[in-house]
């Protein structure tokens, strides 16, 4: 099933989207390709990410733009703990002085709006909880707007590792001490004080704490406006912090809106869904097309005059793309069996004149999976075998048989996927495609 996913951010910005010619441009001598069009399911989780924060400490600096030093106020205990940039990695250490809890943290400066339909995802590498004493506690804050309401998501050494604490003024509330256990962290290694993804996703309702991948719990937390901040904290007096964090990132996840699928089980090729095409590559003639059935979409045919001779389906309805609603097509490359010096699958992405373009293709006999880009800049590749994406060389990509093929196009870039796996992002600065 090929499938055009729009996806729609809040109220402000709602657009559509434009085609996708999919198909092959050519093989010398035999060509067979089969494709499934598949791809998100309508309304389903399916989502794309925005990263609009990303930090990995290179600069070992404490950017006054991008951070504050904060703490929340918790248990208001008093000591020096403070942020310390090096080495790569964003350290807190110090010292309570006067019990309990006391901490230091940086909040992250924009504030953020999660919804239903654009979610908020923050995500950073706990490296390190190294605090002595009777507990410290690596922190991950989401706080309303005005800093009274809050989830803490930590790994609280020395009371019984990871927990929460919420305080949003209804049943359920823990806002001190070593909070709410996590039972889907206990045991295993999520105790050794060591590296551990900590994610919290919030979308205008609840938050998810997420560790490692895992899921843990899902708690109330209605607010849209919400602030991020990570930190130390140390119970008691004398008790120290030593926290460590790296690779901050923070991103919107819009969800997905199906504008256009097909599984191909009609067996049939729609004049209102599908016009062959075959944008022009390096002239070369055949009779290259599409043959619908069995649930697939199949394209047959003989190079008679090199070079690479094809054919395509040009997706029928156009599409715009931007930053805030980019457009993504999925389709499973089911099949590469042509015969000869060589062929390709392939998958195309072009502007609304048809003379700029991406394509994205499996290229048999010519060193696997390739783009070629012709947009008049630097850097294009507009014939020949193309640009190797380097993330697909190896283990099976280049097996001829099931992979799915992915391009999301922002209005200024496209990132080409494969299997779920982001080979390279390239330039393409056009919305009507």
């Amino acid at each position: 099933m090929n499938t055009l996913n729009q996806l729609f951010n809040e109220p402000q910005t709602f657009h559509r989207v434009r085609t996708w010619p999919g198909g092959l441009p050519g093989a010398a001598f035999l060509v067979a390709v089969t494709f499934i069009l598949a791809g998100c399911v309508p309304r389903a989780s399916a989502q794309i990410s925005t990263v609009v924060f990303q930090d990995d400490f290179s600069a070992n600096t404490i950017d006054p733009a991008k951070y504050q030093p904060d703490a929340p106020f918790f248990e208001g205990g008093l000591g020096d703990i403070h942020a310390v940039a090096g080495s790569g990695v964003m350290k807190f250490v110090g010292t309570t002085s006067q019990q309990w809890w006391s901490g230091g943290t940086l909040r992250i400066v924009p504030t953020f709006n999660a919804t239903e339909d654009t979610p908020v995802t923050t995500s950073i590498d706990r490296v390190a909880e190294a605090g002595v004493g009777t507990a410290s506690r690596s922190a991950l804050w989401i706080l309303n707007e005005t800093k009274d309401k809050y989830v803490l998501f930590a790994d609280v050494r020395g009371e019984g590792g990871w927990h929460y604490n919420r305080k949003i003024d209804e049943t359920g509330d823990v806002p001190t001490g070593s909070g709410t256990d996590i039972a889907a962290f206990n045991g295993g290694t999520f105790d050794d004080g060591l590296l551990h993804r900590m994610q919290m996703v919030a979308n205008g309702q609840t938050v998810k704490l997420i560790l490692d991948g895992i899921v843990g719990v899902e708690v109330k937390f209605p607010f849209s406006k919400v602030i991020f901040e990570f930190g130390s904290y140390a119970r008691a007096n004398n008790d120290t912090a030593d926290t460590t964090w790296d690779n901050l990132k923070i991103e919107t996840n819009l969800k997905t809106v199906v504008v256009f699928s097909d599984d191909f089980s009609s067996n049939s090729i729609p004049a209102a869904k599908y016009q062959a095409d075959a944008p022009f590559f390096e002239g070369g003639l055949g009779d290259i097309h599409a043959v619908a059935g069995n649930g697939v979409m199949k394209f047959v045919g003989t190079t008679t005059q090199q070079w690479w001779s094809g054919g395509t389906l040009r997706i029928v309805p156009t599409f715009t793309a931007t930053e805030e609603t980019p457009v993504a097509i999925a389709v499973d490359r089911v099949a590469e069996a042509g015969v000869g010096t060589a062929s390709r699958s392939a998958l195309w992405i072009l502007n609304e004149t048809k003379d700029k373009y991406v394509l994205f293709a499996d290229v048999r006999g010519e060193g696997g999976w390739h783009y070629n880009r012709k947009i008049d800049e630097t850097g294009d590749v507009p014939t020949g075998s193309g640009t190797d994406i380097a993330a697909f060389n190896g283990g099976t990509f280049d097996d001829g048989g099931l992979h799915k093929m992915q391009i999301v196009a922002n209005g200024q870039t496209v990132k080409l996927i494969l299997d779920g796996i982001v080979g390279t992002e390239v330039k393409f600065p056009f919305s009507k495609i």
